[in-house]
């Protein structure tokens, strides 16, 4: 029986592979280049450029649910405050970007991203921007440690290394298996 579970469960994963969507994959990924430059152009020397995240970054996303993540990091005296950064961020794409683009249809605020829903065709295509400043200035480029604003009341803000978590989860292999 056990074999059985085993083999159930390899086909399971194997029917999940993102290799299965690979144009909904390719569109997803357009899109996000494209919100990279324009976070770079419109933060300029306010940032450091915006670097992948998330489950698809880390080879752990499955094509039945996914999204794509892009961290956003700022220089630390960029904005007075995280929520400030924020809140210029989410408003960046609700007005100006999504005059842009008009497959852009839903601009909300999470709880530590922004996310953006695109409808491209018969397509869906979700991306979350997550926007952060540098712990200590001018030290991103060194240690990649970000302080996140978290938009739920009663917390001010999380320390992550996006880095760090993507370079851990890479390194095991038989665990994202």
């Amino acid at each position: 029986m056990a074999t059985n579970k085993n083999e159930h469960l390899n086909n399971v994963l194997s029917s999940h592979k993102m290799s299965h969507i690979q144009n909904l994959l390719d569109k997803h990924k357009d899109k996000r280049d494209k919100i990279k430059v324009a976070l770079e152009q419109k933060y300029s020397s306010d940032m450091y450029s915006p670097m992948n995240s998330g489950s698809y970054a880390k080879h752990t996303a499955i094509n039945t649910k996914f999204d794509i993540d892009v961290v956003a990091p700022f220089k630390r005296y960029s904005f007075s405050t995280l929520e400030k950064l924020f809140n210029d961020v989410y408003k960046f794409f609700n007005t100006s970007y999504k005059k842009e683009d008009k497959t852009l249809r839903i601009v909300r605020k999470q709880t530590v991203s922004i996310g953006l829903i695109f409808n491209d065709g018969n397509d869906i295509l979700d991306i979350d921007i997550v926007p952060g400043w540098e712990l200590s200035q001018d030290n991103y480029p060194n240690d990649k440690s970000i302080n996140l604003h978290v938009n739920i009341d009663g917390r001010v803000s999380i320390q992550t290394n996006i880095e760090k978590q993507i370079n851990h989860i890479k390194g095991k292999n038989e665990e994202r298996q």
